[in-house]
């Protein structure tokens, strides 16, 4: 039988000084600083939360744990309009996000993020986030409505892989490394170093403080010792955090048989049916693209299959962008003499360059006759547009 984990001192014993709230990724900062002097000679956006900390962290704790019963719950459910109002206006939802022309991902729902092990979940994660935060596009999506305040936990990763997640992030959301994240409403916690037993409440309490349009919780499998038996308590508090407006974010492994896109453990197949969203993340050995793959959407149709890879610098890209960058550079070694060509001869230097197939290489030549990376001179040859290079 497996040794059950001793739990961490409660809120109410002791500072949480387990507990990472890493707002800055190159420099640790915890909830609690040594003195009330740092605090007032370092003032910066998190003096709110920690003076709500500073409270009577017993008090809500013992609040938190009163039991909900079944009436309280029927209660609820009669309040929050569930019962019979049809017919009263019901608005549109407010979605997140337009991929590929079709909105999508409404706030104040769960969405699963999907994936085996390596096939990009985190940085898919840091894309989205990315995105609602800079209001940018990429990669064919597109923020509708953007978010002002991001709670983010990170239960697997630490510090160092988090903050290469973040350099993902800042790239998405055109954001300067020196930009400080809680100054953009980025909030980060790391919780791989707090014992699983007191997880679920600190996320709570953390959601409690502040009203965030996301949270995310890159890695919900950490959230419970059993996710076959004992994750009644994981599936709750995704629900209340979606009762709160917040857009939802939870991660989970899909299971490791090659085929079976079916999240992991009994705790998956809740999270599938709680979901309203749920995107599958894939890797595709042949292209060295990750696919954000959209199967699941309760509110809106399903958007097109979007691509991302990684740059040789280690940035993140858009499937598209590596390939313009290629034939770019392709054409550049094509045309290294200066010298014009006639489509003929075009074609087969650039095969001879590039090592793809004739018909790659007329697929790329017609791309780049498009955007204009080549011209038609007046005798019939080919060149380089030097406005491009």
């Amino acid at each position: 039988m497996a040794k059950k984990e001793k739990a961490a001192p409660s809120l109410a014993a002791a500072p949480l000084d387990t507990f990472t709230f890493d707002n800055h990724t190159d420099a640790k900062v915890g909830i609690f600083d040594e003195t009330a002097k740092d605090l007032q000679e370092n003032p910066n956006p998190l003096d709110e939360i920690r003076t709500k900390l500073e409270g009577d962290a017993e008090e809500a704790k013992k609040a938190g744990e009163q039991a909900d019963t079944r009436e309280n719950r029927f209660k609820a459910f009669m309040q929050k309009g569930w019962f019979n109002d049809l017919d009263e206006a019901i608005t549109r939802p407010k979605f997140r996000f337009n991929i590929m022309g079709v909105d999508c991902v409404p706030s104040g729902e769960i969405i699963a993020v999907a994936g085996k092990a390596g096939a990009g979940k985190s940085t898919t994660l840091a894309i989205l986030i990315g995105i609602l935060i800079g209001k940018t596009e990429f990669a064919g999506i597109r923020c509708l409505t953007p978010c002002k305040k991001i709670l983010w936990v990170d239960t697997e990763k630490g510090a160092y892989s988090c903050q290469q997640k973040m350099r993902n992030f800042r790239r998405v959301a055109n954001l300067g490394e020196s930009e400080k994240l809680a100054d953009i409403g980025i909030f980060f916690a790391m919780m791989r170093q707090v014992c699983t037993a007191d997880r679920l409440y600190f996320i709570s309490r953390l959601a409690s403080l502040d009203q965030y349009d996301a949270i995310v919780i890159d890695g919900v499998f950490d959230l419970t010792e059993d996710a076959d038996k004992e994750f009644s308590e994981v599936t709750d508090l995704l629900r209340q955090l979606a009762d709160t407006g917040a857009s939802v974010f939870a991660m989970l492994h899909t299971n490791k048989a090659e085929g079976d896109d079916n999240m992991r453990y009994a705790l998956g197949t809740e999270l599938q049916r709680l979901c309203t969203t749920r995107f599958t993340i894939k890797f595709d050995d042949k292209t060295q693209c990750h696919i954000i793959k959209h199967d699941k959407s309760n509110d809106s149709a399903l958007a097109p299959e979007v691509a991302f890879m990684f740059d040789r610098d280690g940035s993140v890209i858009p499937k598209t962008k590596r390939r313009e960058i290629d034939v770019k550079k392709y054409l550049q070694y094509v045309f290294t003499d200066g010298q014009s060509r006639d489509w003929k001869k075009l074609r087969a230097d650039f095969v001879a360059k590039s090592g793809v197939t004739q018909n790659e290489a007329y697929n790329y030549l017609q791309e780049a006759q498009t955007n204009h990376w080549i011209v038609t001179e007046l005798d019939g040859n080919m060149n380089l547009n030097k406005d491009y290079f």
